[in-house]
């Protein structure tokens, strides 16, 4: 599938896009760099919270955890971006090692604690264990993986009914 190429404005490179219809970051502009940032701190900051309570060192301060989250979302998105385009299809074991890195980053650091985090900071009063909130995490992540689960078998029944049978 080609990539599709929107016209550019005068004097800015070209935006190119993924056959997903998204923008790799290694071929974002300033903004859009900027505005992964943004999104990837209100990842960062619960989740650092969420770390800080685990490790008993969170006593309710917000400007500290806010800054390192700004630091952490900024050097994954300078990191991401400043290297060269890759092919997105390699098998995990193939990316360049900062991709993997913040692959693990992202996924078995930052997100089991994201949930932690919400609560402490949307939460008034003494803060829960943390077994609770694991209990609350396992089953949201069980819900999501049952949907996750239904639709992939709705697609490949459909594509099975077309005759294409893609099993992804």
């Amino acid at each position: 599938m080609p990539r599709s190429h929107a016209r550019p404005r005068k004097g800015s490179r070209p935006v190119v896009r993924e056959p997903s219809g998204g923008i790799p970051l290694e071929r974002a502009r300033l903004w859009e760099l900027a505005i992964a940032t943004a999104l990837l701190w209100l990842l960062c900051f619960p989740a650092l919270i969420g770390i800080l309570q685990g490790l008993g060192l969170w006593h309710g301060e917000r400007r500290l955890p806010a800054a390192g989250a700004a630091l952490l979302a900024a050097g994954l998105v300078f990191g991401l971006s400043h290297r060269r385009p890759w092919n997105r299809t390699l098998p995990p074991e193939q990316r360049p090692r900062f991709v993997r890195f913040a692959t693990w980053l992202i996924g078995l650091v930052l997100y089991p604690s994201l949930l932690m985090g919400t609560v402490l900071l949307f939460r008034s009063g003494p803060p829960p264990d943390y077994a609770t909130t694991a209990a609350i995490g396992l089953i949201l992540s069980t819900v999501q993986g049952i949907f996750s689960w239904l639709e992939h078998r709705k697609e490949r029944q459909s594509a099975a009914a077309r005759g294409t049978d893609n099993r992804d």
